[in-house]
């Protein structure tokens, strides 16, 4: 469980991931006593409430690299201290107490604290929910919709969000301000994108040719400044 007074709502932007690396799930048990394994792809966005749902990533991941973006989100008057105390004082003191195992037919695992992390030691990968998941595959079905579970397992839209082709034309806008300005340079975007900046701009678009000839002939100064 993650911290209640900044983490109520969390979520994983997921990057990228190796070609051939095995699947690595994140897990998350919810208020519907689901265990969910979520396999996500690049681009998706997953939000769930880390500071109540028991999650993580008990399998151990086999691959070349895994990366993603946490971002984490709490109420704009959100009283910490107030919402840990209130806790703290509804839990009952016999709650500290380790209960003996019970003898006989029935059998509980053992559960060991580690931290704010919890383990079954006794089941696969430390985690007995495992034996029975909910599987959730991305890619998600697009942009502006969400994927609800929850029992649901429906698709909604999203409300109050620009539209894909908005969002792709404010990104042109802010590139064209950077390259006009010079605040961004033809070969720090080819850096980052691997495939160079025109890739990313529309045939049509006219700043495109001046702002190459521009970056072209900074280059042929620079040549001649070293000879």
């Amino acid at each position: 469980l993650d911290k209640s007074s900044t983490h109520i709502i969390s979520s994983i932007l997921h990057v990228d991931h190796g070609k051939d690396d095995e699947p690595w799930p994140i897990v998350i048990e919810d208020f519907h006593g689901n265990t969910n394994e979520v396999y996500l792809e690049s681009g998706d966005m997953l939000f769930y409430e880390s500071s109540k749902c028991f999650h993580g990533r008990p399998v151990q991941m086999n691959g070349e690299y895994y990366s993603s973006l946490f971002t984490h989100y709490y109420p704009k008057e959100w009283n910490a201290n107030e919402v840990e105390m209130d806790v703290h004082y509804r839990i009952p003191h016999h709650w500290a107490e380790v209960a003996a195992r019970p003898e006989g037919e029935v059998h509980v695992e053992e559960l060991d604290l580690v931290e704010t992390s919890v383990k079954e030691p006794e089941c696969p990968d430390a985690w007995c929910g495992l034996k029975s998941t909910k599987k959730w595959y991305g890619p998600a079905p697009g942009y502006g919709k969400c994927l609800s579970g929850g029992g649901m397992d429906k698709v909604e839209m999203l409300e109050n969000i620009p539209t894909e082709d908005a969002f792709e034309k404010s990104e042109h806008q802010n590139l064209k301000h950077k390259v006009e300005s010079g605040s961004e340079s033809f070969g720090e975007r080819s850096i980052v994108d691997g495939e160079g900046v025109l890739n990313n701009i529309d045939d049509d678009d006219v700043y495109d040719e001046d702002a190459l000839n521009k970056n072209t002939d900074d280059d042929d100064d620079d040549d001649d400044d070293d000879d």
